[in-house]
């Protein structure tokens, strides 16, 4: 009897790791920000890079409304990635305003650039 269970459990095992080969792609979502703004073609280029050089996933970049529409995103596992700038994420990661409630399910991967000041035209 012990045997069989064994052997059992070592054949579901065998066919166990041998299913994730056959799973396929694995698909992620990067939300970005408008088409045709800086964050939509940051993120189309890391979709492209991504896809192009990690095995077995295909990425898409997904135009938003921005930073608090893929806050939201996130937080809901509505997206894999989300492009966000680095004091909106404290701010939403901490609760502070304009935030009501903790975004506490995301997590930083990297610093895109520095942007110290955000320059406009009069």
């Amino acid at each position: 009897m012990k045997k069989q269970f064994v052997t059992g459990a070592l054949l579901a095992i065998i066919f166990g790791f041998s299913a994730l080969s056959w799973a396929g792609t694995t698909q992620l979502s990067i939300s970005t920000g408008s088409m045709g703004g800086g964050f939509y073609a940051i993120g189309g280029g890391m979709a492209a890079y991504i896809s192009k050089h990690i095995e077995g996933v295909r990425c898409t970049a997904v135009t938003s409304g921005g930073v608090n529409e893929n806050i939201n995103r996130l937080d809901a596992g509505k997206a894999d990635i989300g492009l966000v700038s680095t004091g909106d994420s404290y701010a939403a990661f901490k609760s502070l305003k304009p935030y009501e409630k903790k975004f506490n399910k995301m997590r930083g991967m990297g610093i895109l650039f520095a942007n110290w000041g955000e320059p406009f035209c009069l």
